[in-house]
């Protein structure tokens, strides 16, 4: 007989357990939630841990538009001048430029009108070489030196409309955005004398008028003639200051016109006459006065004060005397009769050399960007003696030595074919 296998017991009441799908779906969701967090969290540190750190001055640094690079003057580093070619017909008037060592030269501008029948002088130069200016009559042209060449010119004026005045001169100020000129008056005279000096300030280029007033008054009497020395152009101190030469019976100085509001209003600086120039710092003036029949150059600070004698001279200084461009030196000549002496005054070692050198126009020279140099014109004479020496003189650098460094250019010749060629030195673009 079989014996009977065993059967499993099975429990009739164990049921087969339920899962929680609410909690195990919570648990995912939570997962999930913490590992987008954990992603979010290295996706941002990740980038600063790799990168470098900033630098000291990116640290400083602000954010800003690109900086523009600087524009270079088109005419940068030329000596510019005029030449003026003198027919039986009439006359032609250009204004060039070449490089300085005399290469190089460029028509910038025709400065006659086509007809032939006015001059233009009192070439000048705008403190920035932005505008070339001159006079024609009694109106002030210009041109604005954005590119080599140019064929059209502003104009300002007629600047006064008595029946005969005379510009002298005029000025830029420091901004460029003024000009005040200077004006010879007299409606009396017949013989060009002028025995008034009035100032007219304008805006550049517009030509509205800002100021306009007398620095000497007379009535036409021959003891009243203003003597040419007096023309000296009006020096701006800055934006809204100018010093320039002024009558007051019996008293000759200088004077500054605060020319605030439209309203100048003067203050006296120093009774002296003669020649004057302010340096690059607009701190210090620089002036000539007489002296026991002598000359005395004298420096002081701009209002006038902490006066000093520089030069004691016995004869008379040729016009322009001038700061260097550094600040460092002042220039003047002296003609005694025989000789031209070039003086050159060094204001850090109080030191003054004087030496021999070619006569020329001193009353008008340059100097060079580094303050080693003078651009000036000498008087040349030919082996013949064919020429008078006006007519043959050079464009030279000179050393501050007197000597001549090198010679640019003839300056003044006659052709019998084209006639008479004069130049005249306007100024060194740097």
């Amino acid at each position: 007989m079989s014996e009977e296998q065993p059967q499993p017991i099975i429990n009739p009441t164990l049921e087969k357990p339920k899962r929680n799908w609410k909690k195990i779906s919570l648990i995912l969701l939570i997962a999930l939630f913490v590992i987008s967090l954990i992603g979010v969290g290295l996706y941002i540190l990740i980038p600063k841990l790799t990168q470098e750190p900033p630098s000291q001055t990116q640290k400083q640094a602000t954010p800003s538009a690109k900086p523009q690079k600087e524009k270079t003057h088109p005419l940068k580093n030329k000596i510019i001048y005029s030449m003026d070619v003198i027919r039986e017909n009439g006359f032609d008037k250009d204004i060039y430029a070449m490089n300085p060592d005399g290469s190089g030269e460029i028509k910038i501008f025709d400065l006659e009108p086509s007809d032939n029948t006015k001059i233009a002088s009192k070439i000048t130069l705008s403190p920035k070489n932005t505008y070339l200016a001159w006079i024609i009559d009694t109106s002030i042209y210009y041109i604005k030196l954005n590119k080599t060449t140019q064929n059209l010119a502003g104009k300002i004026g007629p600047i006064d409309n008595i029946s005969r005045p005379q510009l002298w001169s005029y000025s830029f100020s420091p901004d460029e955005r003024k000009i005040a000129v200077l004006i010879g008056e007299d409606e009396n005279t017949q013989k060009g004398t002028y025995t008034s000096l009035r100032v007219k300030v304008l805006e550049f280029p517009s030509g509205q008028l800002i100021n306009d007033f007398y620095t000497a008054r007379g009535s036409g009497g021959p003891d009243e003639t203003i003597p040419g020395h007096k023309n000296s152009s009006p020096a701006w101190v800055d934006n809204s200051t100018i010093i320039v030469y002024t009558r007051e019976k019996p008293n000759n100085y200088f004077a500054s016109y605060d020319i605030h509001n439209g309203i100048a209003s003067k203050k006296k600086i120093i009774k002296a006459w003669g020649w004057f120039d302010i340096n690059q710092s607009k701190k210090k003036i620089v002036y000539t006065q007489s002296n026991n029949g002598g000359l005395e150059v004298l420096l002081a600070n701009i209002d006038g004060s902490n006066k000093k004698m520089v030069s004691n001279l016995s004869s008379p200084v040729v016009p322009t005397i001038k700061f260097s461009p550094n600040g460092k030196f002042l220039i003047f000549c002296q003609y005694d009769g025989k000789s031209v002496n070039l003086h050159l005054v060094d204001l850090i070692k109080n030191y003054e050399s004087k030496n021999a050198c070619k006569e020329g126009e001193w009353n008008f020279f340059v100097w060079s960007p580094d303050s080693d140099e003078l651009l000036v014109e000498l008087l040349g004479y030919d082996v013949d003696n064919k020429y008078p020496p006006e007519l043959l003189t050079k464009l030279s650098r000179v050393g501050l030595d007197g000597k001549v460094v090198k010679d640019l250019t003839t300056f003044a010749i006659y052709n019998s074919e084209i006639g008479s060629i004069q130049y005249e030195l306007v100024g060194w673009i740097y």
